[in-house]
């Protein structure tokens, strides 16, 4: 299953970053700017700018709700659009699975939190899961 979501995850972030234009990556650039100027000055093609968001964890195969609001305030609703339709094939996965779940998380730089790394929506799915295991394990 874990290649399955890696794979989808991969086709999800081609297309986003295939996508942006040089507009939109000024606009995502600028609501990032916390991770500093040096950094973003380097970042020219939506490749780049994906590739920074995962470096930072806020992208992950199991974390796109950044990806999410950083697209519709860039205005790209249609991009947008494949993310939740993303998420959405992530929770029929999920939902569909009998066992527990094997969502990994992201390994980031030492001090940061497992709980910025995980989406809401998938601590959820994860907690769906592991109710539907343990009531079949009974």
């Amino acid at each position: 299953m874990e290649s399955v979501v890696f794979d989808s995850y991969r086709i999800l972030t081609k297309e986003v970053a295939l996508g942006l234009s040089p507009e939109n990556i000024k606009v995502i650039k600028f609501l990032i700017r916390d991770v500093g100027k040096g950094v973003l000055e380097k970042i020219t093609r939506g490749t780049d700018l994906v590739q920074l968001l995962e470096e930072r964890c806020m992208l992950s195969a199991e974390n796109v709700e950044k990806l999410s609001t950083l697209l519709q305030v860039a205005g790209r609703n249609d991009l947008d659009k494949n993310v939740q339709q993303y998420v959405e094939s992530a929770i029929s996965r999920n939902l569909s699975n009998h066992v527990l779940p094997s969502w990994s998380l992201t390994k980031c730089p030492e001090g940061t939190p497992p709980s910025v790394l995980r989406s809401s929506t998938m601590i959820m799915l994860d907690l769906i899961c592991i109710c539907r295991w343990a009531i079949s394990q009974i």
